[in-house]
């Protein structure tokens, strides 16, 4: 009897190690998912940011929508588990989900205010930009409540002219 007993034990426990390997692995690939989610969300997010930057052009406006049917170009909102929230520095383009973040870099020169502000008649002051950078917050906010305009402009300063991003959120989408 006592052997019957242990043979039972024995399985229920094998059951059980079984049972949870492959709710781990289950886990895991779930996951992996929902990174891979993420990280093409943020790939097309700074493709767009860093192809603007490489047109040729004085003035270059496009927009990243987080709905279907509107102008622009289209970043689905939603991920498996549900919403994530997106960061834009002048550095970086962050997408977070509750359990996993993704970040790519970016190169161009990225301005997170409006370039209405500036006087473009003549020379701009590149003080005048970093003081206005370096009081700029990142723009951070759920994917879904607004859109994101992006700005190219070509700026003189110091006798030569270079290329700047003005990236912006739009509520009224």
């Amino acid at each position: 009897m006592l052997q019957w007993l242990q043979s039972k034990i024995a399985l229920i426990v094998a059951g059980l190690i079984l049972i949870s390997s492959l709710s781990t692995i289950f886990y895991i690939q779930v996951s992996s998912m929902e990174r891979d989610e993420l990280k093409e969300r943020c790939r097309k997010i700074s493709g767009v940011i860093e192809h603007i930057d490489n047109i040729d052009a004085d003035l270059v406006r496009k927009r990243i929508s987080f709905e279907e049917d509107s102008k622009g170009i289209f970043v689905d909102p939603e991920i498996k588990s549900g919403s994530y929230m997106v960061e834009i520095s002048e550095d970086f383009v962050e997408l977070k989900s509750e359990s996993d973040s993704v970040r790519s870099d970016l190169t161009a020169d990225i301005h997170l205010w409006e370039p209405e502000e500036l006087n473009r008649t003549g020379d701009v002051d590149v003080d005048d930009l970093n003081k206005r950078d370096s009081l700029t917050e990142p723009l951070i906010f759920e994917a879904g409540e607004g859109d994101i305009l992006i700005r190219k402009l070509r700026l003189s300063h110091d006798r030569s002219y270079r290329s700047h991003i003005f990236i912006s959120r739009v509520d009224d989408v």
